[in-house]
C-alpha cells in the first residue's frame, strides 16, 4: 500500500507541476504581449520625436535664414546711413566755403557733429554688443545642431 500512496503523490505532484507550468506559460504570454504593445508604444514616440527635431532642424534653418536677412538689412541700411552720412558732410563743407563769416555757427554744428559721433560711438559699441550675443546664439545653434544630430543618431541606433 505505501507503493500505492507514492505514485499517488508522485501523480498529485505531477499534476500540480503542470499546473505550475500552465501559470507560468499564461503569465509569460501574457508578459509578451505586453512587452511588445510597449515597444510598439516606444517605436512609435521615437518616431513622434524624430518627427518633432526634424521640424525643429527645419525651424532653425528658417530662423537662420530670417537672422542672415536681417543682418544684410541692416547693412544695407548701414551703408545708405554713411552714403548719407557723406553727402550731409559735403554739404557743410560747401556752407563753411560760403558762409566764412558766419564762423559761431559753425563751431556749434561742430559741437553738435561731435556729439553726433559720440552717439554713433555708442551705438558702434552696442552693435559690437549685438554681435557678440548673435555670434554666442550661433554658438547655440551650433551646439543645438549637433545636440539634435547626436539625438537623432541615438533614434536610429536604438
Amino acid at each position: 500500500m505505501r507503493l500505492e500512496e507514492r505514485v499517488s503523490q508522485l501523480e498529485n505532484i505531477a499534476v500540480d507541476q503542470g499546473k505550475n507550468m500552465e501559470t507560468i506559460a499564461s503569465g509569460l504570454a501574457t508578459l509578451t504581449v505586453g512587452m511588445q504593445k510597449e515597444f510598439e508604444k516606444v517605436h512609435e514616440g521615437i518616431f513622434e520625436v524624430k518627427n518633432e527635431v526634424s521640424g525643429v532642424k527645419k525651424d532653425l534653418s528658417t530662423f537662420k535664414e530670417e537672422v542672415n536677412q536681417k543682418f544684410g538689412e541692416v547693412d544695407q541700411r548701414f551703408n545708405e546711413v554713411d552714403q548719407r552720412f557723406n553727402e550731409v558732410d559735403q554739404r557743410f563743407n560747401e556752407v563753411d566755403q560760403r558762409f566764412n563769416e558766419v564762423d559761431q555757427r559753425f563751431n556749434e554744428v561742430d559741437q553738435r557733429f561731435n556729439d553726433v559721433d559720440q552717439k554713433f560711438d555708442k551705438m558702434e559699441q552696442r552693435f559690437d554688443k549685438m554681435d557678440q550675443r548673435f555670434d554666442k546664439m550661433d554658438q547655440r545653434f551650433d551646439n543645438m545642431d549637433q545636440r539634435f544630430d547626436e539625438l537623432v543618431t541615438l533614434i536610429k541606433s536604438k
